[in-house]
């Protein structure tokens, strides 16, 4: 059997997708005003002197935080049906399906929020999704990461933790960005950027 892996943001999609989701749950304006308050550590990360989950937990909390999980759950489901088929490749559904055809086993890895990879997930058959999930306190989202933000090696040490690669005849990797190139490294066949 083979094995066929794929990150979301800029790989399936045309852009990255957590702001589109954010400015989707809260509109447009709340949005701006929370990108606002988080610029510093936006500037601090382009700078080279903070890390991105910390920027990316500054902006789930001054956007979801304490918000209850039940509604970000709701939204999520929302978004995949109703916003993200507008910013999906063509060429990389077609490669899905490919994949699916050929009866691969297919693994979406993102740092994306798995709140709406996993319905949209369903929505074109993956099974099986490594994403981004958040702390959960009382109900309520905190705005920080449950474990580590998925990208670089950590994509590849969560993919080892839910399968044994070695059993895999062939395995396909499709990325875009420098968060991907250790999965890419795993691949007998690595496609950098590949439905551009």
């Amino acid at each position: 059997m083979n094995l066929a892996l794929f990150d979301f943001d800029g790989t399936i999609t045309k852009k990255e997708t957590i702001s589109e989701f954010l400015r989707f749950c809260i509109g447009n304006t709340r949005f701006v005003l929370a990108v606002v308050r988080v610029f510093p550590s936006i500037l601090g990360y382009f700078s080279g002197l903070i890390g991105n989950q910390e920027v990316k937990e500054r902006l789930l909390f001054e956007t979801v935080g304490g918000w209850q999980e039940e509604w970000l759950v709701e939204k999520g489901q929302e978004f995949a049906k109703k916003r993200l088929p507008s910013l999906i490749r063509p060429k990389a559904l077609e490669q899905i399906r490919w994949h699916k055809e050929r009866g691969d086993r297919i693994v979406l890895i993102s740092a994306s929020l798995i709140y709406y990879l996993r319905p949209w997930a369903d929505i074109v058959g993956i099974k099986e999704v490594i994403g981004v999930e958040l702390e959960i306190a009382d109900g309520r989202i905190t705005g920080k990461l449950l474990g580590k933000n998925c990208y670089g090696a950590e994509k590849v040490r969560r993919l080892k933790e839910l399968l044994d690669i070695s059993n895999f005849d062939e395995i396909y990797a499709y990325g875009d960005s420098r968060g991907d190139r250790e999965m890419l490294a795993l691949a007998n066949y690595p496609f950098f950027r590949p439905f551009k």
